[in-house]
């Protein structure tokens, strides 16, 4: 059974970042979300909520509840253009 921690990780995945580069743009501390995918744990409000904020063509239905498409399209996203940067920058470390 695939859980809303599991789905963030496949999104990532899909954003093709490490864990450790995902949680660098959210401004989480390091290690934060990759110990509690290790340890299959839950993932606090305030961090999806982070998540969600930042990339809002993720659909937060889709990390609730694993229904509908993960990447909303039809919505402007507002952070996209400093997001891609980070991504950018990030993956040519």
């Amino acid at each position: 059974m695939s859980t809303p921690l599991l789905r963030i990780k496949e999104f990532i995945d899909h954003k093709e970042l490490n864990v450790s580069q995902f949680e660098k743009i959210v401004g989480l501390s390091n290690a934060a979300l990759a110990s509690q995918i290790k340890n299959n744990k839950t993932i606090g409000v305030d961090k999806l909520e982070k998540i969600l904020k930042l990339f809002s063509e993720l659909s937060a239905e889709w990390v609730m509840r694993g229904t509908g498409a993960m990447i909303v399209r039809d919505g402007y996203n507002h952070n996209y253009k400093r997001n891609d940067n980070m991504l950018k920058s990030l993956k040519a470390e």
